[in-house]
Parts: C-alpha cells; sequence; structure tokens
C-alpha cells in the first residue's frame, strides 16, 4: 500500500510522540483554504451537484468521460488540521478535518489514505494542506464536501460550501512543489 502514496506529497510523519495535539490555533490564519481537488489535464473540477439540506454541502468533480473509471484521483486536504473522523464503509468511506474554528468533511472516497479513527479518540493524526487524504468515487468522479465553522453557543454549524468555494484557490495542476507553497 506504501506504493500507492506519493511521499513526495506526504513526507513521512515525524517521530513525535504520538498523542500529543497539533495546537490549530496557532496555524497561519491567513493561510489560504484550497480545493481538493486538482485539475485532470483540461478539466478544472466543479460543483456537479449542490444540496440544500441543513448539512449545505455539495457534490465535487469532473464532467464524465469514458475513462474514468481508470483513473485514480486524489483527494486533497483543503487546510491544515487533524482528523477527527475517518472511517471505512461499503457504502463509501469519510474523513472529517478538525481545523480549529473550522472543520471540512469529505465522503464518498473509494480509499483512505489517513488512519480510520473516531470521534474522541486520542492521538489524531495530522494533515497538511495539500496532503493526500485518499481516493474519489469513480464513474464519475466526485466526492461530496461539507463546510462547518465552530459558534461556541451552537457548536459546529453548516456553512454554505458553494459560497466558501467560489473564493477558495483551485490548487495547481501541477505539485512539483506542493500545493502547500501554492497561493
Amino acid at each position: 500500500m506504501s506504493n500507492l502514496i506519493d511521499l513526495a506529497l506526504n513526507p513521512p510523519r515525524s517521530s513525535k510522540k504520538r498523542g500529543i495535539r497539533l495546537d490549530i490555533t496557532r496555524r497561519d490564519p491567513t493561510k489560504p483554504f484550497v480545493w481538493p481537488l486538482l485539475a485532470l489535464g483540461s478539466r478544472e473540477p466543479t460543483v456537479v451537484h449542490e444540496h440544500h439540506a441543513d448539512r449545505k454541502g455539495v457534490d465535487l468533480g469532473y464532467e464524465p468521460e469514458h475513462y474514468d473509471r481508470e483513473l485514480f484521483v486524489p483527494v486533497y486536504a483543503a487546510n491544515d488540521g487533524e482528523i477527527a473522523v475517518a472511517i471505512e464503509s461499503p457504502m463509501g468511506n469519510a474523513i472529517s478535518i478538525d481545523h480549529g474554528t473550522w472543520s471540512t468533511h469529505y465522503t464518498g472516497l473509494s480509499k483512505l489514505f489517513v488512519v480510520p479513527c473516531l470521534p474522541r479518540w486520542r492521538g489524531r493524526e495530522r494533515v497538511r494542506r495539500g496532503h493526500v487524504i485518499g481516493y474519489a468515487a469513480k464513474s464519475p468522479i466526485r466526492i461530496g464536501f461539507e463546510l462547518w465553522r465552530w459558534t461556541g453557543a451552537k457548536g459546529f454549524v453548516a456553512v454554505d460550501a458553494l459560497e466558501s468555494l467560489k473564493s477558495w484557490k483551485h490548487a495547481p495542476a501541477s505539485l512539483g512543489s506542493s500545493v502547500n507553497e501554492a497561493a
């Protein structure tokens, strides 16, 4: 399985003791979020379906092509954070990343590249913006995406992901220098 992960995009974790929480409140507050999908050649990722329910999520993907079943499309962390939930299921895999006052939620993944975990587990895995967290579902290529904001009184509240994505930068089509340095 280690052959599936590009170490240039996901460098080995430090040898620091697991269980030490990342102080994500100290992360650079000006570091912008990026789209979790990259361009596939000339195909830019788009919002393929908008959910109007309480969760206010969207489906991100690409215009379908006949060869989509052959592709393994990586999904990237939208910003630095900690894995709050990572679940493998026959219905599709899901990941939630805690970014401090924000939380992103990815569903419909065909493969996870993070350690499966449940809420309140100690030793949460850290991810950086641009790290591969999984593969998108195939044919059509898409993922579910939600954005949540911490309010204090109500806890995490769903934010309109479509409006937020409009201001986020698309990650570069080439990750030669890494998405972490982009934008």
